[in-house]
């Protein structure tokens, strides 16, 4: 069974974020030292921190690490049947885990965004149904959307070199070349203002991401 962490770090300190910080990889510090807004910075570590928390939960390990395919998708060096995905937007990080492939996307759900880009990245079935909806429901169909792509995209772990017009979203189904893939999407609304999905060929994730605080994450270290 999959299973998904979220992470709120609005509030971490500068405290809190030194800890982290000296919990990340040397390659993540680097990356974290060079950001020109400290939000970006905090993000990118607590995602590499949730990634370890959740490895050693579920693996009971010490020894992590972690490299990435020519695509950039990140994995856990020594353990091929273990999958796991991190994402973040805004106030919120988040990270999936299977024994099957699996993606994850959250996107704060920004209503200065020009809609109009939907015709360019969506399928034109996709926009059309944003396009019928009301004012505020149009948001929020177009980052339902945005999340099932992006985290199919992730789970296939070949990037961008997958079209998002590629492929479209029929309920919780990927559909390729008219063919239902075996790829399925599970959507969370439980972060208020922001939509949650996560992709897997693996059916059994929970209803709900489970909700970790600061003194979670570090608990295992």
């Amino acid at each position: 069974m999959g299973k998904v962490y979220a992470l709120h770090c609005k509030n971490i300190n500068d405290t809190m974020y030194h800890t982290l910080y000296l919990l990340s990889s040397s390659e993540r510090q680097s990356l974290a030292d060079i950001f020109r807004f400290k939000e970006d910075a905090i993000r990118s570590v607590c995602g590499e921190v949730l990634a370890r928390y959740v490895c050693r939960k579920h693996l009971s390990i010490q020894d992590i690490v972690f490299s990435t395919n020519k695509y950039s998708k990140p994995f856990l060096i020594g353990y091929p049947d273990f999958h796991y995905n991190v994402s973040h937007s805004g106030d919120w990080v988040v990270c999936a885990t299977s024994s099957n492939l699996v993606g994850v996307d959250v996107e704060y759900i920004d209503k200065n965004i020009d809609l109009s880009i939907a015709q360019h990245y969506f399928t034109a079935e996709e926009a059309l149904d944003i396009n019928t909806k009301n004012s505020n429901e149009k948001y929020n169909r177009f980052f339902h959307y945005l999340t099932a792509k992006e985290s199919f995209i992730k789970c296939v772990g070949k990037g961008l070199s997958i079209p998002l017009t590629s492929f479209s979203i029929h309920e919780n189904k990927v559909v390729h070349n008219n063919t239902v893939s075996l790829f399925r999407i599970k959507f969370y609304n439980r972060l208020i203002g922001y939509k949650l999905a996560v992709c897997s060929t693996d059916n059994l994730f929970p209803d709900e991401p489970h909700i970790i605080s600061y003194e979670d994450l570090i608990s295992l270290f």
